[in-house]
């Protein structure tokens, strides 16, 4: 569980404990649950925070962008356009299409979200979860730098993340050959990728 949710998410936090996840958010939670635990461990970030928001950022998996990070479909890698939303100067929701990366495996998602963080723009959050073990605080950082439009993201991270236990996942299975295996120098770092804007 998340330690560190402040006292205004402590009403959304106690409400997501006490629901019981439906099967399609449950066959999301078991996919994608051991990578979270392992990515988790290399970036120090709670693996119920890297679950809830590919939860979040995916719909548990309905779309092939588990993080929701937006790439120029003139930028290297994969890429598919999506019905979204951004949120407007009042929070009201601007529905828009948007392209975002698609992955061949939840380890090359992981690795992509990872070196995101190592970014100049989310490295400041990374470094303080890690120094703090603050997800909440790590989150509205991340929010604050822009990787979502809407002001309430972090709190429904939270929400989200509180809701899936204490991150007692299982072990991913090794990577196939050519994947990520686990470290945040992966595949888009090593071939001179760009780390893409998210926001």
């Amino acid at each position: 569980m998340l330690d560190a949710v402040p006292d205004i998410w402590a009403p959304w936090a106690t409400k997501a404990k006490q629901t019981q996840l439906d099967p399609r958010k449950e066959a999301f939670v078991q996919e994608y649950g051991p990578y979270a635990k392992r990515w988790g461990a290399q970036l120090g970030v709670a693996p119920e925070v890297l679950l809830a928001m590919g939860a979040s950022e995916s719909n548990w998996g309905a779309a092939g962008s588990i993080f929701g990070i937006k790439r120029d479909p003139s930028e290297p890698g994969k890429s598919q356009t999506y019905d979204t939303w951004e949120a407007g100067p009042n929070g009201e929701r601007i529905p828009q299409k948007a392209s975002f990366a698609v992955y061949d495996s939840p380890d090359e998602a992981f690795a992509h979200f990872a070196s995101l963080m190592q970014s100049e723009r989310y490295r400041p959050a990374l470094d303080y979860v890690k120094a703090t073990g603050d997800s909440a605080g790590f989150l509205r950082q991340i929010n604050d730098a822009g990787y979502a439009s809407d002001r309430n993201w972090a709190g429904n991270i939270v929400a989200i993340a509180n809701s899936l236990g204490d991150g007692n996942f299982p072990d991913a299975p090794p990577p196939g050959p050519g994947q990520v295996a686990g470290g945040v120098v992966g595949s888009m770092l090593s071939s001179g990728g760009a780390v893409p804007d998210n926001g």
